[in-house]
């Protein structure tokens, strides 16, 4: 009697947890890949409907629209194709909320921050933090991916609409990313309480200087799984590879976790900065199926422009020339003054040959004698010429080349070129992997 009673409370703990798992609830749902299938099955939730986010974005995009970022009004706002956001207010308070699944910055007063499209105005609600990046190119991430939430009311039926813009940031050594300082300063380390602090316009200060973006219809990528329309913009920013641990070990402390399981495999995409000893919060690509997905490019963009960054480690200033690392500058110095050396000594021994150096035996010497002696000799009144000799034309004749006159050769190498310190492009975004593809 007691044997079967064991085995009958063992076999409804085992359907509990199976049903734990595959029956999951707004409460209880996680990250961990094999369970994001059940996410399909919350209640009131629309995780299995058809247009899912993230997507894995293709190279070539059928639809890829041309156009330039223009201004609305002077200091009011920009567009670019449909997509119009507002700079008017260079600042916005919003109030923090650390947790177990990621970071929430809410807006105070999301009226603050207004973009539009599709002939609806929406407002800034939250912004949150994923790692590693949820959407992918050609299945390569970045270090992390920055999802802004904006919501609208249409005018008939007061039906609420929801926008995701997103912006991935890329690892780099040596560097912060300005726009999250004050929030990652700021961010209560118990995991307690709401504080409030002013940060940047992210438009303004997050936003890459090549605001080309890729549109199409899908979801929040978090249960409910709201419908939603996407912009994910294709310029990739920076981020501190300290500002990316502070924030993994933060939502990694809960206990018990709901995070995908520390893994030793490194996202496809990041760089070996990675740390694999905490959890990722990303959902991972769904099904893109017949949606459309459409590129809007931005055709004057500046060359010199740069995202924004914050230097560390010993380093201050958003300066390009502050931004190289301190090797290379020193390195150029020297090389720069190797130069200077080397091109002074060369004019030098050009000048002062004849002087230095005698005729090589066997030419003629024009003076009658050979070298700085035959010249000084020459000046003091010796051997004066005849008067037949007057009448003779000067003929200059080159003395053999030695080696001081061959052309010396260069060891120069180029220049490098700017952000040397931040690991190259691998398989993320941006335009050295040739995504613009008309």
């Amino acid at each position: 009697m007691g044997h079967g009673l064991w085995s009958a409370i063992c076999l409804w703990l085992f359907a509990r947890f199976v049903a734990a798992q595959e029956f999951p609830t707004p409460e209880t749902w996680k990250y961990e890949y094999p369970e994001q299938q059940y996410w399909k099955n919350i209640v009131d939730a629309q995780c299995g409907s058809t247009y899912q986010s993230p997507i894995d974005i293709p190279k070539k995009l059928t639809y890829v629209d041309h156009a330039n970022l223009t201004r609305l009004a002077a200091g009011v706002g920009e567009r670019l194709g449909p997509f119009a956001w507002s700079l008017a207010a260079q600042t916005v308070n919003v109030t923090l909320h650390p947790g177990p699944l990621t970071w929430d910055v809410r807006l105070v007063n999301p009226e603050a921050v207004v973009v539009q499209i599709g002939g609806l105005d929406y407002k800034l609600e939250s912004i949150s933090f994923k790692t590693p990046s949820e959407h992918t190119v050609e299945g390569g991430h970045n270090a992390m991916e920055i999802q802004m939430r904006h919501v609208a009311t249409t005018l008939f039926g007061g039906e609420q609409k929801v926008l995701m813009v997103s912006i991935s940031l890329r690892l780099a050594a040596n560097v912060g990313n300005s726009f999250l300082t004050p929030i990652w300063s700021t961010m209560p380390v118990d995991g307690k309480g709401a504080p409030s602090v002013f940060i940047a316009n992210p438009y303004s200060e997050l936003a890459p200087p090549d605001r080309s973006y890729v549109r199409y219809t899908g979801s929040t990528t978090t249960p409910p799984c709201e419908r939603a329309e996407w912009i994910v913009f294709m310029e990739p920013g920076y981020l501190g590879i300290q500002q990316l641990q502070q924030f993994r070990s933060s939502i990694s402390g809960y206990q018990p976790s709901r995070l995908a399981p520390a893994n030793s495999t490194l996202p496809t995409g990041v760089s070996e900065s990675w740390d694999s000893r905490w959890g990722r919060n990303n959902r991972l690509a769904q099904d893109l199926g017949f949606r459309e997905v459409q590129m809007v490019q931005m055709m004057n963009v500046d060359a010199n422009a740069v995202p924004k960054l914050t230097a560390v480690a010993g380093m201050a200033g958003n300066s390009s020339w502050e931004q190289l690392n301190i090797y290379w500058i020193i390195a150029i110095t020297l090389l720069v003054l190797a130069c200077i050396i080397c091109g002074v000594w060369l004019l030098r021994a050009q000048l002062f040959h004849e002087e230095e150096y005698p005729y090589p035996a066997g030419m003629y010497d024009p003076s009658g004698f050979t070298g700085m002696h035959g010249r000084e000799l020459h000046q003091k009144g010796c051997c004066e010429v005849s008067d037949s000799e007057e009448e003779m034309v000067f003929q200059p004749h080159a003395p053999y080349p030695g080696p001081w006159q061959m052309p010396a050769p260069s060891y120069l190498h180029p220049f490098p070129e700017q952000y040397m310190y931040a690991p190259p492009g691998r398989s993320g975004f941006g335009k050295q992997d040739q995504i613009y593809i008309a």
